[in-house]
């Protein structure tokens, strides 16, 4: 998440995990939230998510998912995630 401002960043969490819930990635994203001002050229902010996927990821099913936000979405392909070990 980049650019959410601090007061509204709680929220903003919340309504992802909410449109998360259910999906059959829900036990395997995580949330980042960088602090930071996002606008563009004329001053209007502008949030966005990014979004970190590998080639096994639901992609369509994420966007599917976030687009009901309202929010612009950044999709990074990842080539690989490896979860540290147990």
């Amino acid at each position: 998440m980049h650019g959410f401002p601090m007061y509204n960043e709680d929220v903003v969490v919340k309504d992802v995990r909410c449109v998360f819930a259910g999906a059959s990635f829900q036990d395997k994203y995580v949330i980042t939230s960088v602090l930071s001002d996002v606008r563009d050229h004329y001053g209007d902010e502008k949030p966005f998510f990014r979004v970190f996927v590998t080639p096994d990821d639901p992609l369509d099913e994420i966007v599917k998912r976030l687009k009901t936000l309202k929010y612009d979405i950044e999709v990074v392909p990842l080539l690989r995630f490896i979860p540290k070990e147990e």
